[in-house]
């Protein structure tokens, strides 16, 4: 991903903020309805809260447009009140959506199972309490729209998968030509793009772990990124490969 890319997704920062704005003002005529008519304290609150910390997320994000992991985390928790308030298609497709960039935030390299198995537990519970505010039918045809989107991901997944596969092998080298970066600072460059957490990094290194972090921001900002997240996206997303030109090693 290009440094220029920060425009676009600063553009859809800004897209996603107006559109949340509208929303936001929905769910507050929503949380007055459901007030007088709904009992349930989670779904009267529901669709204020999830609306809410989305308007949130896009507004921090148009001074932070590169950081994936906050779209991740705000998609996954809009996707689960959606199921809550029985919003299955847009509920699914926030979800897909947030499990796209956790994937590519690489939040799934480590304990893959065990966060899978996390996520889950609250769309189960949401899904539970959807159960106890429908009829049993239309509680199983809801059941069956969210089974039949997650098919239909999981089919679009495994015909996208050699592709992506195939891509991360083809990885652009990126040569990094200042003679204060050391081989040491790419090689940690290079562990964090496949997902190394500082903590290893600082254990492999026999260093203390607020030194690795010091090092890397500095690295980040060598590079045009402002964080981790950030630098993971313009680099590790587009298959960048961090490596040192041999001719900067020599001088």
């Amino acid at each position: 991903m290009q440094k220029t890319d920060k425009t676009l997704w600063r553009a859809f920062a800004i897209i996603g903020t107006l559109i949340m704005l509208v929303a936001f003002v929905i769910s507050v005529m929503q949380y007055f309805t459901y007030k007088r008519h709904d009992a349930l304290f989670l779904v009267r609150y529901d669709s204020l809260c999830i609306n809410t910390q989305l308007l949130a997320a896009f507004i921090y994000l148009i001074f932070n447009p590169l950081n994936f992991r906050v779209y991740a985390i705000s998609f996954y928790i809009f996707g689960v009140g959606n199921l809550l308030d029985n919003g299955n298609i847009l509920g699914m497709v926030f979800l897909i959506t947030a499990s796209v960039f956790f994937f590519i935030t690489g939040f799934f390299y480590k304990k893959r199972t065990l966060k899978i198995v996390l996520l889950l537990i609250p769309i189960a519970l949401a899904l539970a309490v959807q159960c106890t505010q429908s009829s049993l039918l239309n509680f199983a045809i809801s059941l069956m729209h969210i089974v039949a989107a997650a098919f239909l991901f999981s089919m679009l997944a495994a015909l996208m998968y050699p592709e992506i596969k195939k891509l991360r092998s083809l990885r652009e080298v990126v040569f990094i030509e200042n003679p204060q970066v050391t081989q040491q600072d790419v090689d940690w460059l290079n562990k964090v793009l496949n997902g190394t957490r500082y903590i290893t990094i600082a254990l492999e290194a026999d260093v203390s772990e607020s030194s690795v972090k010091a090092q890397m921001l500095k690295l980040y900002k060598l590079l045009g990124a402002n964080s981790k997240s950030e630098f993971c996206a313009m680099y590790h997303n587009s298959k960048f490969e961090l490596k040192l030109n041999a001719d900067t090693n020599q001088s």
